[in-house]
């Protein structure tokens, strides 16, 4: 769009929110606000005229200030959100002075203290942010039961952003404020605790060791408040800071500091038979949990699974998602007793995945049982096998029946069928041609016709059919 469309577009929105705010015009132009939101979003020159777009600012601005209009405030947001991205601080700042921006935040009107974070998280450097008392007023704002999810959200994420400056992190974490952290940690209320639960993984990748309060992440009580959401909300907190131990090892200090809450889970698991909460909605999260654990400390799971999980031949979820390395080396009699039938397709695809477990069922993945599975699974099984070379050679030197059923294939119009055929021959064809041998020629001709829609019909096979 020129520059000249541009202006007349902004000109237009800036006119029609005055109209709003004065009440001439009862509602938002829905259309004309989503093509500016979705022009500024590709269109970066939109915010060159930056005193125009100031005035745009300014207008959105007196909306927000203005709660009594039967308006979606929402729509509102999302544009000031469009506006804002296109501005540095400096040009924020001229308009938000910082006692503007506390102003803004004490204000009982929840659109300004949105504005107010939304502001604070373009600061910078964050830390000059720090002597005000945005950090502690944002704080008591998740203290409240009342506050809304959208002014949560838009905190947490805030803080999220301004947590990379060291001194809005010793504000954040230190004094009064850690004080108020606490307090809602120990909130007789699971919505406000979970709030905290939230900032922490947002804070938690930026923080170093010593800056940071471990009873602030180290929570004992799962159940008492019988509350299950509250249960698995802490559950998949513990798995997301796996997730953060697991992206750095600067991080590895967060695992060790949390042994004892990853005993707690484990507990839960083994006495989940007396709480038929965890029994029937908490088991999925547990496995999600044990998984993670097994990705990143094989050596600590071993402990836990010896004294809480104890895995066995039944435990499907779980055989079908850790560490298949683990399960290769800690449970290989488990392993070995496993049938390769239509219940086990997702145990078999992870255990292929390794070659220690591979090696434990690999006897039991033979002509006669592939060839009964549906067709789905058969080729479920068989897309796996292709994608390592130490399974790959048993398809291609061992199952010559299997090799012959996906090159003669059949005509599969139901897509999954379709995707898992292409991927098993695509799969097999970046195997070395020792180990092709034979097949090379006649997988190569397949995946043409899967690919062109019709065999192929010259000498083109070289050329045309290379991955």
């Amino acid at each position: 769009m020129s520059s000249d469309r541009n202006i007349e577009l902004q000109t237009r929105l800036q006119e029609h929110l005055l109209k709003v705010n004065v009440s001439e015009v009862d509602d938002l132009d829905t259309k004309l606000i989503d093509d500016f939101i979705s022009i500024a979003t590709i269109d970066k020159t939109i915010h060159h005229d930056q005193n125009q777009i100031k005035d745009l600012l300014l207008a959105i601005i007196d909306i927000l200030h203005n709660n009594s209009l039967d308006i979606d405030y929402n729509k509102v947001i999302g544009l000031l959100d469009a506006v804002l991205i296109g501005l540095d601080f400096e040009t924020v700042i001229d308009l938000f002075k910082l006692d503007l921006i506390v102003e803004a935040l004490h204000s009982p009107n929840e659109n300004l203290q949105i504005l107010a974070m939304k502001v604070s998280a373009k600061a910078s450097p964050p830390d000059i942010l720090s002597n005000t008392e945005i950090i502690p007023k944002a704080v008591e704002l998740l203290s409240i039961k009342d506050s809304s999810i959208k002014l949560v959200n838009e905190i947490e994420k805030s803080i999220g952003t301004l947590v990379s400056g060291e001194l809005i992190r010793r504000r954040l974490l230190s004094g009064n404020v850690e004080s108020k952290l606490l307090g809602i940690k120990e909130s007789n209320d699971t919505t406000v605790k979970s709030r905290l639960l939230d900032l922490l993984i947002h804070v938690l990748p930026l923080v170093k060791e010593q800056e940071i309060n471990p009873i602030l992440y180290k929570f004992t009580k799962f159940t008492e408040d019988n509350d299950i959401l509250y249960t698995l909300n802490l559950i998949r907190f513990y798995t997301e800071i796996l997730d953060i131990v697991d992206s750095s090892l600067e991080k590895y200090w967060l695992l060790v500091n949390i042994e004892d809450q990853i005993n707690i889970i484990g507990k839960l698991y083994a006495e989940r038979s007396t709480n038929s909460d965890i029994e029937y909605f908490a088991v999925t999260e547990l496995s999600l949990f044990f998984k993670k654990l097994s990705l990143i400390s094989p050596s600590l799971f071993e402990t836990l699974d010896n004294k809480f999980v104890k895995i066995g031949k039944n435990d499907h979820f779980l055989l079908a998602t850790l560490n298949a390395s683990y399960l290769g080396s800690k449970h290989q009699s488990i392993l070995k007793q496993l049938p390769l039938n239509i219940n086990n397709i997702s145990i078999f695809r992870n255990l292929i995945s390794d070659p220690t477990s591979f090696n434990s069922v690999k006897d039991e993945i033979t002509t006669n049982k592939l060839l009964k599975l549906p067709y789905v699974e058969l080729f479920a099984i068989l897309s796996k096998l292709a994608q390592y070379n130490y399974s790959a050679k048993l398809l291609l030197q061992e199952l010559p029946q299997v090799m012959n059923k996906v090159i003669e294939g059949r005509n599969v119009s139901e897509p999954e069928s379709y995707e898992l055929r292409k991927l098993t021959i695509e799969n097999l064809l970046q195997q070395s041609d020792e180990d092709l041998e034979i097949w090379k020629s006649p997988l190569q001709r397949e995946y043409y016709t899967i690919t062109h829609g019709h065999p192929l019909q010259s000498q083109a096979l070289v050329q045309d059919t290379q991955l």
